[in-house]
């Protein structure tokens, strides 16, 4: 199923296609970017989904 993936300075969100948050990624829909383990991403300028699920935000 399609997922829509919203990038903001501080965070990731994940929808359902109805629009409605998607709770199983990250904390109730959201996983934000200071808490990732590398060096904090300052402005997120193109993302990537990949086959298995995962997530690619490029700074």
């Amino acid at each position: 199923m399609a997922k829509l993936i919203v990038a903001d300075q501080n965070s990731l969100a994940r929808y359902n296609v109805d629009g409605s948050i998607d709770s199983s990624f990250g904390t109730n829909g959201q996983v934000l970017l200071s808490s990732l383990t590398f060096a904090p991403i300052n402005t997120v300028t193109a993302l990537a989904s990949q086959p298995d699920g995962s997530i690619i935000a490029l700074r």
